[in-house]
């Protein structure tokens, strides 16, 4: 099944938000698609400068939440200290069926989520927020 036109439009409104990445995705079969936008800057904190970050934008899109997203596998603070569960981390392993790989999620829901507002790029510019607050 092609991908949805509100998933399709998700990807044009990301490459038009995020200029300086690169936003590609594989499509799931059902209308949405695996989302990744590289490279982005992850702030001072952690023991990576830049990173991918990937989401599912399934086909029922923007009617259902973008969550949760992915970035590298292995992420820490500078120092080496691990990320904390408790603090919206874990090592996990993402994407299409038969093709995953590790990763370290990112779980920042939406509480008063609105999908006439909270688009898939909106929600990405928040996340990076958030890893560089």
């Amino acid at each position: 099944m092609a991908l949805t036109q509100e998933v399709a439009e998700a990807l044009e409104q990301l490459a038009e938000s995020f200029p300086e990445a690169a936003v590609t995705h594989r499509e799931d079969g059902t209308g949405g698609a695996f989302v990744k936008v590289e490279p982005l800057p992850m702030g001072g904190r952690f023991n990576v400068r830049f990173s991918w970050i990937g989401f599912h934008l399934v086909y029922s899109y923007p009617e259902a939440q973008v969550y949760p997203h992915f970035c590298v596998p292995a992420l820490t603070m500078n120092d080496g200290t691990a990320l904390r569960s408790e603090d919206g981390f874990q090592q996990t392993n993402w994407g299409p069926d038969g093709d995953t790989e590790p990763v370290t999620q990112l779980s920042r829901s939406s509480r008063n989520w609105d999908p006439d507002i909270d688009t898939a790029a909106a929600k990405l510019h928040r996340i990076l927020d958030w890893l560089r607050g």
